[in-house]
Order: structure tokens, then C-alpha cells, then sequence
């Protein structure tokens, strides 16, 4: 299977570090390449961005019923592929893999973005219940998440920061709705997930923005724990924090805790 992987490098990357971004559901590695890979890259990082499978050009099976664990391999496979020791960065969905991912594999460091417990993900659910009751009841029903996720209201108010242009909220919402996600994988393996204290300690960072009206700030709270540190928290930015004007603003906290 092939996976597509987006690269930044910098002039000199003999002793650079890599940094693999990892994108949460309905992204992909675009929403890493508006800002935060040629940022990176600038500043001396080796900058990569995977596509999971089934996402931008990375292949999939016929099925489309994409697991957790095989997300788990697209990026352990990556890894093996850049061949190096890499900072782990994901974000939402992207954010529960790089956690589960480091159970098990050490990496150089790893940082956590807008992400929430399984758990929580019942509460997102029932919120969306109250919110939009049609299509999260067509979207129960037919185990189809693309019902309610590809909706432009819901897209604008869950994913996307304000203040961000027209012309880029149009085509961020048409990305998002270029995409489909397994309803296996949304609905029912999500919320049965477990995490786990790491065995061998990791330098990590759980960071999220207090605007972030998908996820709430003591879900980050209950991630930090896990991972024991504390959450960094962003005030005024969304869930989407590479996205907008003040993608700046976490780039540069990452940058700083690293």
C-alpha cells in the first residue's frame, strides 16, 4: 500500500531533526502544508506530513473500513521509512494515534493538539445531539459520519477559527467535505479505545486552544494526566490550530517547548 508523504527540507538537513505531522479526521496533510511545514523546514527541521490511508493520495482497501491500528501502522511504517528518530506531532484523531503510538514506540519527542479522551467523545456526541438532532440521529442510524461531518455549519463551527478569509474557509470546507471516514472507525472503535500510562517516560506535549468548541479543556486535562504533564492551553484559538491567522501562535509554543 502506498502511502503519500509530504516533505520540507531544510537547506542544510545533515543534522537535522524530523518531525512527522500527523492530521485528525477529515484532514489531511494539507492542513499541515498552509503554514506549519514550510515553517518548520525554515527554521531547520526536516518537516513531513503524512496522508493516512484513504486520505489525499494515499491508497486504501475496497472496504474503506479503515481501523485504528492500521492508522497505527501508516505511521509506524513512516517512521521506519524516514529512518531516523522523530518527533511525533498529531492533531485531534491524529493527537489519540500519536498517544497510542507511543505506548509501545519511543520517539524524540511528541506533541498532542486539540485532542480528547474516548470517553469525551460520548460528550462531543451528545452535544452534537442537542445542536444538530437530525443529522446526528441520520448519522447514528445509517453509521455514516459524513451526514453530520459534512455539513459546512458544522465544519465552520467546529473545525475552522474565525477571522479567517472567505475565500479560505470555502476551500477549507471543501477539502474537509472531499473527504469520508469509516463509520466503523468514527462511531463505534473511538469511543472503546483505551489509553494507558506510559511504561517508559516520553517528553510530551498536550496543547489546545481554549476556543476549541469540539473539545473540551478538561479532556486535555484527562490526556495530560495519562501522559503525566500538564496541558498547555492557547487562549482565543479553535480546534483547528494550524489553521487561520494565528497558526503562529501554536507553531511557536511547540517550537519553544521543543
Amino acid at each position: 500500500m502506498q502511502l503519500e508523504l509530504i516533505v520540507r527540507s531544510p537547506e542544510d538537513n545533515k543534522n537535522s531533526q524530523s518531525i512527522l505531522f500527523i492530521h485528525g479526521a477529515y484532514h489531511g496533510a494539507w492542513c499541515w502544508e498552509e503554514h506549519f511545514l514550510d515553517y518548520f523546514a525554515e527554521l531547520g527541521y526536516l518537516a513531513y506530513a503524512l496522508n493516512l490511508r484513504g486520505h489525499g493520495n494515499s491508497e486504501c482497501s475496497k472496504s474503506q473500513k479503515v481501523s485504528f491500528s492500521e492508522y497505527l501502522e501508516d505511521i509506524d511504517r513512516t517512521i521506519q521509512k524516514i529512518g531516523k528518530p522523530t518527533i511525533l506531532v498529531g492533531h485531534s484523531l491524529g493527537g489519540m494515534l500519536v498517544q497510542k503510538y507511543i505506548e509501545k514506540n519511543s520517539v524524540l519527542a511528541a506533541v498532542i493538539m486539540s485532542t480528547g479522551t474516548p470517553a469525551g467523545l460520548r460528550a462531543v456526541g451528545r452535544r452534537l445531539l442537542r445542536l444538530y438532532p437530525v443529522k446526528t440521529i441520520q448519522m447514528l442510524l445509517t453509521s455514516n459520519p459524513d451526514i453530520l461531518w459534512h455539513s459546512p455549519q458544522v465544519i465552520q463551527n467546529f473545525f475552522l477559527p474565525n477571522g479567517i478569509t472567505e475565500e479560505a474557509r470555502n476551500r477549507y470546507v471543501q477539502k474537509i467535505v472531499n473527504q469520508s471516514e469509516s463509520g466503523h472507525l468514527m462511531l463505534k472503535e473511538l469511543v472503546s479505545l483505551e489509553f494507558n500510562h506510559l511504561t517508559n517516560p516520553q517528553r510530551v506535549l498536550v496543547i489546545k486552544g481554549t476556543k476549541d468548541t469540539l473539545i473540551e479543556d478538561e479532556e486535555s486535562v484527562k490526556v495530560a494526566n495519562i501522559l503525566q504533564t500538564k496541558p498547555v492551553f492557547l487562549n482565543n484559538l479553535s480546534h483547528n490550530l494550524m489553521l487561520g491567522e494565528d497558526w503562529k501562535i501554536s507553531a511557536d509554543a511547540i517550537l519553544k517547548w521543543l
